[in-house]
């Protein structure tokens, strides 16, 4: 199963984003950061891929570090920057 992330550098944005996202009528949850990801705050926003053009049409803080694909293979956990 493999789900998107938005990682943001600052805790504070990140919360407010998810704050917003929820409002919206988004399914998301806040995580830890993936260290496979290597960048943000320690905590991004995990969302299913379906909702991907919504989130990213409105990702355009100035703390944003990207977005990523998170994916279990085999028992290990793949990341990959979309």
């Amino acid at each position: 199963m493999a789900a998107i992330i938005a990682a943001y550098r600052s805790r504070t944005i990140t919360m407010q984003v998810y704050t917003f996202l929820t409002e919206q009528g988004i399914y998301c949850s806040l995580i830890s950061t993936p260290r496979e990801a290597g960048v943000g705050c320690g905590l991004s926003i995990k969302f299913d891929e379906s909702y991907f053009g919504r989130v990213s049409s409105i990702s355009t803080y100035p703390t944003f570090a990207g977005f990523f694909r998170v994916m279990d293979s085999n028992g290990r956990r793949i990341v990959t920057r979309v």
